[in-house]
């Protein structure tokens, strides 16, 4: 075991091998240590604690290995040089803002894409918060259920997301300024329907998120009924909505839609929600 704070602040630190049994790495065990460039952990470490390695600003790749099951909050917080993380399919926990701040990290087991851990359940509050450069895909693992608050904000090189089968829940933070983020999909998902790159309810009644980076009109399923709270919130390139069946909008539904020039809702809808407009200063019609 190593100790809760046992190297931590030790700048000028450029080296560390680890003990072959080492199994556990308390909390804040190494931040600050702006000296340290790369990390391997032996193959019998289980667990990194809270902000073990946060603010080592000079890491340029971590590897985890296939023993690992948890990796604690902020552990790897504004290791701003990474570019480049392997992390074991075996891990089930990653804390919230693991990675966050990690502003040159461009991939998870991939420098293309975000390949998670196969067995993780939960993507937590800002794991991955202002990961800039992160590229490419997000394939959600298997046994995700939960997306929670700021998930993957600010990661603005995502174009797409290919959600699981049983992920069920979806914070509507989740993706914010992610304005390169075009389309979600999926082929086996239990719980959501996906139409032209929106994210609906299974039966389509409601949709819950339109993608940041949509262009121009977007046309919502005719069997909609509600459009759930931010579901638009920050899509700053939409000029057109079009949503003939809706009955209902939820707060904040389109808040900072910029480029908003006209929204045609039809004869159904009846009540205009808090704040559900805000922020739209192109906006011209509604009808």
């Amino acid at each position: 075991v190593i100790g809760s704070a046992a190297f931590e602040d030790c700048i000028s630190l450029n080296n560390i091998t680890f003990p072959p049994y080492i199994t556990k790495i308390h909390k804040h065990a190494f931040a600050n240590c702006q000296g340290l460039k790369y990390i391997s952990l032996p193959s019998y470490t289980t667990s990194i604690g809270d902000f073990a390695f946060e603010n080592c600003i000079n890491i340029d790749s971590i590897t985890i290995n296939q023993a690992f099951c948890s990796i604690g909050a902020g552990a790897f917080r504004n290791c701003s040089k990474m570019s480049k993380a392997t992390i074991g399919n075996n891990i089930t926990f990653i804390g919230s803002m693991a990675f966050a701040y990690c502003s040159n990290l461009k991939g998870i087991n991939s420098d293309k894409k975000i390949i998670l851990p196969s067995e993780l359940e939960i993507i937590n509050n800002a794991t991955f918060y202002n990961c800039e450069k992160f590229s490419g895909k997000i394939v959600i693992p298997r046994n995700v259920t939960t997306i929670k608050d700021q998930a993957f904000e600010g990661c603005r090189g995502i174009h797409s997301i290919e959600i699981s089968a049983k992920l069920d829940t979806i914070s509507t933070s989740a993706f914010d300024r992610t304005h390169n983020f075009t389309r979600f999909f999926s082929s086996s998902s239990e719980h959501y329907t996906i139409h032209q790159g929106l994210l609906y309810s299974k039966n389509i009644s409601v949709l819950y998120h339109c993608p940041k980076g949509y262009k121009g009109t977007c046309v919502v399923h005719r069997g909609t009924r509600v459009i759930n709270n931010k579901a638009f919130n920050n899509c700053s390139n939409i000029q057109h909505i079009i949503s003939n069946g809706i009955e209902e909008i939820k707060d904040f539904a389109f808040n900072g839609c910029t480029k908003l020039k006209k929204v045609t809702l039809g004869e159904n809808f009846r009540d205009f929600n808090y704040q559900i407009f805000q922020g739209c200063q192109s906006l011209i019609s509604i009808d």
